[in-house]
């Protein structure tokens, strides 16, 4: 109780001092900071100790060979179709709604787009010699994937805007939470 009462008389003292002590107050706050600050030496900048990102050139890339050049890439659907020319025949990995059904393997950005039918926001799923393992009574839920990117393959009816063949990694999402 002893601290509330201080602080509410410490309140009411500042609502009571006129506008031009309180300016005062902050004018000198601040050019006691602002000295303060100036005080101290600041060592440049040393190139050589700035961490760099063995990846900078493309931030989607997860992965380099001993070449420096990119192995795999990790974005979402929308990137992915958005640049499908950069990404054409590389290994990507992405998350979204996963649906394995006959003629329709695909993977959609969302259930929403499934339930629409909203085939050109979604890649079609090559499953030829596609072993799932523990996974494999999976069918359909939301997951990430990996396999190779070919945006010239429409899949089914060619009604997708490119596929994703040599699957070699999918991993459910638990959405029990």
């Amino acid at each position: 109780m002893y601290l509330a009462g201080r602080l509410a008389q410490n309140v009411k003292w500042c609502l009571s001092m006129s506008y031009h002590i309180k300016a005062i107050i902050i004018f000198v706050s601040l050019v006691f900071g602002f000295i303060s600050c100036q005080s101290q030496t600041i060592e440049p900048l040393n190139a050589a100790r700035v961490p760099r990102a063995p990846l900078a050139e493309d931030p989607r890339c997860v992965e380099v060979n001993e070449d420096g050049i990119c192995k795999s890439y990790s974005m979402s659907i929308f990137e992915l179709l958005a640049n499908s020319e950069k990404y054409h025949n590389k290994i990507i990995a992405l998350g979204g709604y996963v649906i394995f059904k006959f003629e329709g393997n695909a993977l959609y950005a969302t259930k929403v787009h499934y339930i629409y039918g909203l085939a050109k926001d979604a890649i079609w799923l090559d499953v030829n010699g596609l072993n799932l393992g523990k996974h494999s009574d999976f069918r359909e839920g939301y997951a990430y994937i990996s396999g190779v990117f070919d945006r010239n393959d429409g899949g089914h009816f060619r009604i997708f805007s490119g596929a994703l063949k040599g699957i070699d990694w999918l991993q459910p999402i638990n959405q029990s939470k």
